[in-house]
């Protein structure tokens, strides 16, 4: 059965294109999997409750169901945006709208990493701190032995900063 709600939601968040390509473009599917774990995991509320597990893999939080799902709309993605139309609720539109607003604060990252490796790096620090309480030195570390290639893209400054962006939009 499809999930035309995650459908909407990736259309709504990320826009057409990332649903269109994810099939074929490894970094598409990177960043709605990414995003896809910010707007469900965190602290931020509201966020969007759906009904797929997650794992930490090579790239970070990673959902196989999702990426299973995503690949079976992509053969229906013709006829579903009209079935989609005013499928989200409430809560879900301000989830999304709230992260849009977070994506907005974080342009200034994008000087020092792609919007992928961003993504990738706010997605494993939001699983990291749930893994343990709130606590920068803790994160850092963890963070630095998880994702060692993309801590050394990025000093200590820009990685304060982007703690301090997660906190204020509740992702942390």
């Amino acid at each position: 059965m499809l999930d035309r709600k995650l459908y909407r939601i990736i259309i709504d968040t990320l826009g057409k294109a990332h649903f269109e390509y994810y099939p074929d473009n490894f970094s598409k599917r990177i960043l709605v999997q990414k995003v896809l774990y910010l707007l469900t995991h965190g602290k931020a509320n509201p966020k969007l409750h759906l009904a797929y597990k997650w794992s930490f893999y090579l790239h970070g939080p990673y959902s196989s169901e999702i990426a299973h799902m995503v690949y079976y709309m992509n053969d229906f993605s013709a006829s579903l945006l009209d079935e989609t139309q005013d499928i989200l609720d409430k809560q879900e539109i301000e989830a999304i709208n709230h992260f849009k607003e977070f994506d907005k604060e974080t342009t200034p990252f994008l000087d020092k990493l792609s919007k992928e490796d961003l993504y990738e790096m706010f997605a494993t620090i939001t699983y990291i701190s749930e893994q343990v309480d709130y606590n920068k030195t803790s994160i850092e570390q963890k963070f630095g032995i998880f994702k060692p290639e993309l801590r050394e893209k990025i000093n200590m400054e820009d990685f304060d900063a982007i703690l301090e962006t997660m906190t204020e939009f509740n992702y942390i």
